[in-house]
């Protein structure tokens, strides 16, 4: 795998569930595959950096993002050695992102990811 991907455009969703205590944001490609950002309510509450990455509702891996920037129409987020690993992610993808997404993605996750 390179180190960087493009994955061309995403369509950006948030889902959130306070019952469950849980809020996600996804990303999905014209493919229909998905990559969901997912915290926990409790956590955020608590200020706890934690977060997991799920992949196309299959691999999950706890804390795999390690750095995220969004800006100029477009999402860059960067894996984790082990997050690489168990998602069978490269270290970094690159998405291009509508308004409405960017707009989405700077809204919601800095808080899914505490950063």
């Amino acid at each position: 795998m390179t180190d960087v991907q493009d994955i061309g455009s995403v369509v950006v969703g948030y889902l959130s569930d306070k019952e469950e205590g849980w809020e996600a944001l996804v990303l999905q490609t014209e493919d229909g595959d998905t990559l969901e950002i997912q915290c926990s309510l409790e956590d955020n509450l608590l200020e706890q950096e934690s977060h997991c990455v799920v992949v196309h509702a299959g691999p999950a891996c706890d804390g795999a993002v390690e750095e995220w920037e969004v800006g100029s129409g477009q999402i860059r987020l960067s894996f984790t050695a082990k997050g690489q690993q168990v998602l069978e992610m490269p270290r970094t993808i690159v998405c291009a992102l509508s308004e409405e997404g960017q707009t989405l993605t700077e809204r919601h996750l800095p808080r899914i990811l505490r950063r």
